[in-house]
């Protein structure tokens, strides 16, 4: 709560008008230390989605279960729910480089030896699984801490744009990650994959060793109770908040939609257009690719609309989308809905986390953030999928999928009567109109 009030008094001295950019990307010049960490984190991504595929491989192979290969990717969901804020906590507390370097230097240890095990002999899925979960628990200590750092490598102003192309760079590795790791998998077997993997994660924590970064740390409360609380300060700062929580509460919902909507395409994909393997993968791509016209092109139409504008858009035009999907049942017109939803979503959630990150205090962005996340999703992203994978199960794919497009209605219709725009002095307030102000009117 204090953070945020420090936020408010912040933005009252320079009336929410912070400078804009020049044109093109000189932000990005300006901001070197960004592209460093950015190109680490692209080379790490492309080792998670190695292992991913190399061990839910792997799995498939060696029980013949799908259920069991499954376990691999639900198993990454369970640690954020209990282990999210305490770690966040921890890397709050720690020097932001050596908690980046140990996360990927440790997952690089990790993933090498389960590559070993691989090549040496017969592979045990429950050793699989323990590293599935143990490399979840480094990439919750690495995340708060890149998030804490990315606002102290780049300029207030250039923020939002950095997370722009921090999502359209992550949107292209989704498109082509799992394309690329299916050919090195088959081409070197998955236990010669997950050396290449560990070594992925070797060269990320070499590239961040040599970043200067600044350090910033949290006053660490003492004792296990201390922990505890200061485990919760990002919750209390946001929760705290009137407008947030009002925002919160209305925005969550849509990720019981959105948090399973990758397994369910695939069930869309299967039994609905039967187009298989194939069809799934082009509607991945297609999401990809939505998520990365979202990154290029937030700080251009996202001051066309207020917040709660673009809420109601987005939730509107994703059920309308994923409603036209079903109704016409055909893959061309699938992969321009499953665009459009990843588009809509993208221009909303970049300025708000934006926002949110530039403004939380120095030493409490990665609790803030963890919280965030976990508030947002961390919850109905889980909760979605097991209602839907039940109602699939009961009903039948065809009446989930329009459950799924009658709660985005829902959402939309409740954002017509519910005040989202924030307070003239929040520092949401502008997130939506000054992503393009010249320097001029700063």
């Amino acid at each position: 709560m204090r953070g945020l009030a420090a936020a408010r008094a912040k933005a009252r001295a320079c009336r929410l008008r912070p400078p804009g950019m020049s044109a093109g990307w000189q932000w990005l010049r300006e901001s070197p230390r960004f592209g460093v960490l950015l190109a680490s984190r692209t080379v790490s991504r492309v080792g998670d989605v190695l292992f991913a595929l190399a061990a839910a491989w792997t799995v498939l192979g060696h029980t013949h279960s799908v259920f069991l290969a499954a376990v691999v990717p639900l198993l990454t969901t369970l640690p954020p729910i209990v282990l999210a804020l305490p770690l966040a906590a921890l890397a709050d507390r720690w020097p932001k480089k050596l908690v980046m370097v140990i996360s990927d230097w440790g997952r690089a240890l990790l993933v090498a030896t389960a590559g070993v095990l691989l090549r040496a002999g017969d592979p045990i899925p429950g050793v699989l699984y323990g590293v599935t979960l143990l490399l979840a628990v480094g990439g919750l200590l690495f995340s708060p801490a890149v998030t804490a750092v990315i606002p102290r490598v780049v300029p207030p102003k250039h923020l939002a744009r950095a997370n722009g192309l921090w999502t359209a760079v992550m949107g292209v590795l989704s498109i082509g990650s799992y394309a690329v790791g299916g050919l090195l998998i088959a081409w070197l077997s998955p236990g010669w994959a997950l050396i290449v993997d560990a070594v992925t994660f070797a060269v990320s924590g070499g590239v961040l060793c040599w970043l200067r970064i600044p350090d910033v740390r949290a006053k660490a409360s003492r004792g296990a109770r201390g922990l505890l609380t200061d485990s919760a300060a990002g919750l209390r700062d946001l929760w705290g908040d009137r407008y947030l929580r009002r925002l919160i509460l209305v925005l969550a919902p849509m990720n019981l939609v959105f948090g399973p909507f990758p397994i369910f395409s695939l069930v869309f994909s299967r039994l609905l257009l039967h187009a298989g393997i194939a069809g799934f993968g082009t509607i991945e791509a297609a999401s990809g690719l939505g998520s990365v016209a979202a990154g290029a092109l937030v700080g251009k139409v996202s001051p066309w609309l207020t917040l709660q504008g673009w809420v109601c858009v987005a939730a509107a035009g994703s059920g309308a989308a994923l409603g036209l999907a079903l109704l016409a049942r055909n893959l061309a017109v699938a992969v321009m809905c499953y665009g459009l939803i990843w588009f809509l979503t993208g221009v909303v959630s970049i300025p708000f986390v934006s926002a949110i990150q530039g403004s939380a205090p120095s030493h409490m962005v990665g609790r803030v953030m963890s919280a965030l996340l976990l508030l947002m999703s961390g919850l109905t992203a889980p909760l979605g999928l097991l209602v839907g994978s039940w109602a699939m199960g009961n009903f039948g794919p065809l009446a989930a999928l329009w459950a799924q497009a009658a709660t985005l209605a829902a959402v939309a219709a409740i954002t017509l009567g519910v005040r989202l725009n924030p307070p003239a002095l929040h520092p949401v307030s502008h997130a939506y109109r000054i992503l393009d102000a010249p320097d001029s009117e700063a």
